[in-house]
């Protein structure tokens, strides 16, 4: 894979988009196995951010998308009360500075279900 889709709802700053494993305990995010660095936030809407590129087997992964500001927002799937698994991926809204980090800290206790969808 070579790009990640993301829907911004509110533009602002930089952003960084990433891919984790889930070899951390209990199956969470732990190591990054590729990011797009700081690059603009993305106008509102649909946007397609380059990352570096990276081979992915089968299985489970993360997509981390953090932002150096306040203001930009992101669509997800929200009022999951718990971790939810949809087309093998999920999806972690940080609260982290750029870059994102090379391992992933302590998920949150809920996180959003995103599909993660290879050969498109």
């Amino acid at each position: 894979m070579n790009r990640v889709l993301i829907e911004v709802a509110t533009s602002s700053g930089n952003i960084d988009v990433g891919v984790y494993d889930d070899d951390g305990t209990n199956g969470a995010p732990n190591t990054r196995l590729t990011s797009s660095g700081s690059v603009a936030c993305p106008a509102a809407g649909g946007a397609s951010i380059a990352v570096t590129e990276v081979t992915l087997t089968p299985g489970r992964y993360y997509a981390a998308v953090v932002a150096d500001n306040g203001t930009a927002t992101f669509r997800y799937i929200s009022g999951l009360a718990s971790i939810a698994t949809l087309g093998g991926a999920r999806y972690q809204k940080s609260g982290s500075a750029l870059p994102l980090p090379a391992a992933a800290a302590s998920p949150p206790a809920a996180l959003a279900a995103i599909p993660l969808r290879g050969g498109l």
